[in-house]
């Protein structure tokens, strides 16, 4: 009995910016006490950043933490930037922490989140070029339309993976999103792809939103080794013979020096 009035009374202690005992043993990863805590706290309190313990837990990739938490805690619970633990969890490259949440059929993937980011987006950048796409895949399937669009950038999901140059995830977000879409930039994926130098996905969906204009590149003479838009440094012929393809018999020239024009600014920038 004694030892139960104990945790209660520590879980009612909190510091200057409202982070409970239960949100200090949460970011610690301290998941004993958790478990003694949890009975006597409210798992959705917040702090003065409004963030529960269950994100707590998540942005420092507590796994066991937030597996005692996520059963009592709103997992879908925005802090004041508008991030959910899913977000968070995927922002620091937790796969466990989650793993978790995606096991949890309450979990609402297709939250936007700070930047205006959805959990998908999140997903794609967390696993980069060369990382496990599982999680990017399974996200994919339950989220709606809204988790293929960066809202504030007007970013797709297709122009994060083109820039992060996973082309197994470029294939699949291609599915959804149109190859030709521009961010506020004026950027589209295809440029955003060889601005990183990620070239078999340039190919990939070069071939896909204009493949006329690609064997029409090819039958006038451009190198199968040469990217279809080459950088600044690349051989100037070849972004001259692919700005100067006429189809359609001159009518169909609403890409020429679009995507080339663009592929000479200077650095990419993270989407």
């Amino acid at each position: 009995m004694r030892d139960e009035k104990d945790w209660a009374a520590k879980a009612a202690l909190a510091d200057a910016k409202g982070n409970t005992a239960l949100m200090v043993a949460a970011r610690k990863g301290e998941a004993a006490k958790v478990a003694k805590l949890l009975p006597w706290s409210k798992p959705d309190e917040i702090n003065v950043d409004g963030q529960t313990a269950l994100m707590l837990a998540c942005k420092k990739g507590r796994a066991e933490c937030a597996k005692l938490l996520a059963p009592a805690s709103d997992v879908n619970r925005l802090d004041i930037l508008g991030d959910t633990a899913l977000i968070w969890a995927l922002r620091a490259g937790s796969d466990a922490c989650a793993r978790t949440l995606l096991d949890d059929p309450r979990t609402n993937v297709s939250q936007q989140g700070s930047h205006r980011h959805s959990a998908l987006i999140e997903a794609i950048r967390a696993a980069g070029k060369d990382g496990d796409q599982a999680l990017v895949r399974e996200i994919f399937l339950r989220g709606d339309a809204s988790a293929l669009m960066a809202r504030g950038s007007k970013s797709t999901a297709l122009m994060c993976a083109a820039y992060e140059g996973s082309l197994e995830c470029v294939a699949l977000m291609a599915s959804a999103c149109d190859p030709k879409t521009t961010d506020i930039g004026g950027a589209s994926a295809i440029d955003l792809a060889a601005r990183c130098g990620h070239w078999e996905c340039v190919d990939f969906l070069a071939h896909r939103s204009d493949p006329e204009r690609v064997e029409k590149y090819f039958k006038q003479g451009g190198s199968a080794k040469m990217p279809l838009w080459a950088s600044r440094h690349a051989r100037e012929e070849a972004r001259q013979i692919w700005a100067g393809l006429d189809l359609a018999e001159g009518d169909n020239k609403g890409n020429e020096g679009g995507a080339d024009s663009r592929s000479t600014r200077d650095a990419p920038r993270r989407i």
